[in-house]
């Protein structure tokens, strides 16, 4: 039996250090500032609803809890040519700040922060094709708009807003997921009942350029 411990333990050991060894490879004449594909990345997300809080009529707000995650590919980090004997790479939250990320925010939000119980609620996955899996834990506090004139059939609408902050249409793409919103459990309020969510999608013109708009809608909720 310590045989075995031992042999395992050698195994992961090498197979660890073969991982530094593959990202170094990977990161070396990497630019962070380049796109990964001169025609622009399209960029999957989806939320995973952990639950809903502090729902708000005073200050017309409410509190959500869930995991988000983005999906995209850049060949520059594609590891299948190296011949390893692994199919992907989890990696530590700090592996972001050295690549090209999609930078989407909530723009509609009035609060939001990772979760860090004990350490950062955060993950990045890289697959050997050059795809990415990047997932955050969140906290977020953002508006509801309430209709509170058909009592009791009063109802709220509350949404959640994402775009790329940096980039436009012709650098990000942003997609919802086949299934863009799945919930941890059902939830249960006590002052309200959620009839479901749904998801819309828009492109908006500024000045320097189009910018995708992803949200998700509660609705409603029922007081």
């Amino acid at each position: 039996m310590l045989h075995v411990f031992s042999l395992k333990k050698s195994l992961n050991f090498r197979n660890s250090m073969n991982f530094g060894r593959i990202i170094n490879v990977l990161l070396n004449d990497y630019d962070i500032h380049l796109l990964p594909m001169a025609d622009g990345v399209n960029v999957t997300i989806e939320l995973h609803v952990q639950g809903v809080s502090g729902i708000s009529e005073i200050t017309g707000d409410f509190e959500l809890d869930f995991m988000y995650s983005e999906i995209w590919e850049d060949p520059r980090l594609s590891f299948k040519h190296l011949n390893v004997c692994t199919t992907n790479i989890t990696l530590k939250s700090d592996f972001r700040k050295k690549i090209w990320t999609p930078d989407t925010c909530i723009i509609n939000s009035k609060e939001a922060a990772v979760h860090s119980s004990p350490s950062e609620n955060t993950f990045i996955i890289l697959y050997e094709h050059g795809l990415l899996w990047s997932n955050f834990r969140l906290k977020v506090k953002a508006p509801c708009k309430m209709d509170l004139k058909m009592f009791p059939f009063d109802w709220i609408h509350c949404q959640l807003v994402f775009e790329s902050y940096s980039f436009n249409t012709d650098e990000v793409r942003l997609v919802w997921h086949d299934s863009p919103v799945t919930m941890m459990e059902k939830v249960e309020l006590p002052d309200f009942d959620l009839i479901g969510w749904s998801t819309d999608h828009k492109r908006l013109e500024y000045p320097n350029g189009d910018w995708d708009r992803a949200q998700v809608l509660n609705g409603p909720l029922l007081i």
